[in-house]
């Protein structure tokens, strides 16, 4: 019962769907670890340091612990290898060897003399973040979104058939990723998005939802299409007439991205849980 949150990410790579996960869980991480919040920063440590923090990090992932993911993380940057890490936490080697591809293409962006079209690319398809991206390049998310529009690596959106093909869906949602084809289809109606209640968390009730669903109601008999932007896509399933739904971590990033798209007028961060204020202030 020590659950920090339940989310729901969708990617075409498994890296990309995990380090969405991570960013949605809305504990001020955006990603595995690149983004300035390491407890070690294992580039920086001597090698007398590193013995220490080795016997550190293999204590802690002896046990079932929150931290995990990125515990596994610093014990490849320890040189751990696979073998080792599966022996200590049996953990299946399919899962270490995508998370060894993150850190790797990590390294990559770091080390690189110039971040092209193509490492933006990559690093895209392997779910890193601008603000990671910033951190590797000793740069700002600004300027990185900058070059990457410039670039023209912008995402599109793809269908989640919640029919499975059978007939057709009355409530599919939408997921960013990319690639080429946008699969996404943008009605001529009034729009304004409803940032939605977020990770589920432990002790707390589902009244955030209950509020998203009466917000799309509402705006509904009003005239308008309402565009839910939630990393738990299950408000959406409970009404009879559902908004076009994103399933994606509720960030000022992915708000401006979607908004750009749709054309919508406005936005509502009333119904979110606890941080609606810094949704507004663009963190």
């Amino acid at each position: 019962m020590k659950s920090v949150g339940e989310v729901m990410a969708f990617g075409r790579t498994f890296p990309e769907a995990l380090q969405k996960a991570l960013r949605s869980l809305e504990q001020g991480r955006f990603g595995l670890g690149a983004d300035g919040k390491d407890i070690i920063e294992v580039a920086s440590l001597s090698e007398v340091e590193r013995g220490p923090w080795l016997a550190h990090v293999k204590g802690y992932l002896s046990r079932p612990r929150p931290e995990k993911l990125f515990y596994l993380r610093y014990a490849m940057q320890l040189g751990m290898s696979d073998e080792e890490l599966y022996a200590l936490t049996a953990i299946d080697p399919w899962f270490l060897w995508n998370l060894r591809s993150i850190l790797l293409v990590e390294q990559e962006i770091a080390a690189s003399p110039a971040l092209d079209r193509g490492l933006l690319w990559k690093a895209k398809r392997y779910g890193f973040s601008d603000r990671q991206i910033a951190f590797l390049r000793k740069s700002d998310e600004r300027t990185v979104r900058a070059d990457r529009i410039a670039a023209n690596v912008l995402p599109v959106y793809k269908t989640v058939d919640t029919c499975g093909a059978e007939f057709k869906a009355e409530t599919p949602y939408y997921y960013s990723t990319y690639e080429i084809e946008n699969e996404s289809v943008r009605s001529d109606r009034k729009k304004v998005i409803i940032l939605g209640g977020g990770p589920n968390r432990i002790g707390q009730g589902i009244e955030f939802d209950y509020c998203c669903v009466h917000g799309v109601m509402g705006l509904g008999e009003e005239g308008y299409e309402a565009i839910m932007i939630n990393c738990n896509p299950r408000p959406s399933r409970l009404i009879t007439t559902p908004p076009t739904s994103f399933t994606s971590s509720r960030s000022h990033l992915k708000m401006c991205s979607i908004s750009a798209i749709w054309k919508s007028r406005g936005c509502d961060c009333q119904f979110w849980r606890t941080n609606a204020a810094e949704a507004r202030q663009g963190s």
